[in-house]
């Protein structure tokens, strides 16, 4: 879609392709809140620290007030490996997150970067800036490099 917009002359098209592709990958590698506060019951408290880890527990009354852990289950043996698919298959967990993909795609970036990077270095080039998917020298790369995409503020090789 990104590709297709680009050649199509359809800047606003393309730069939500490009916003979409980079929501999808923070989504991914976002680190999502995994405590919950409640108020419950000492029969519902002793159910929680059954499937999490209770980080802290404030009598009110005949209630609780639990903080507790969504992430990390206790674990009876080193080992358990039931409770480690059954808490990440989760439907109840607040976010969907995926810490390997966001890895992947930073690596995968990483690569592709630095051989560009590699590149300008080959032509006496001096690189004062880059990100995953920018580089910034003194000079023009060659045009094989280059995205004919403007780049922002119109400043600067892409």
């Amino acid at each position: 879609m990104k590709i297709t917009a680009q050649e199509e002359g359809k800047p606003t098209i393309r730069n939500i392709a490009k916003l979409l592709m980079n929501s999808m990958y923070g989504r991914f590698g976002m680190h999502a809140d995994m405590t919950q506060t409640k108020i419950v019951s000492y029969s519902e408290r002793v159910e929680l620290g059954k499937s999490f880890t209770i980080q802290s527990s404030i009598q009110l009354g005949s209630f609780y007030l639990v903080n507790y852990v969504l992430a990390s289950p206790p674990l009876a043996a080193p080992f358990e490996a039931n409770k480690l698919i059954e808490l990440y298959t989760r439907k109840d967990l607040p976010a969907r997150t995926n810490v390997a993909i966001a890895s992947a795609v930073t690596a995968y970036s990483r690569v592709i970067i630095n051989s560009y990077k590699i590149r300008a270095l080959e032509q006496n080039l001096n690189i004062y800036y880059s990100d995953t998917d920018s580089l910034v020298t003194n000079g023009e790369l060659p045009s094989d490099l280059i995205d004919s995409a403007e780049p922002l503020g119109g400043i600067g090789s892409h």
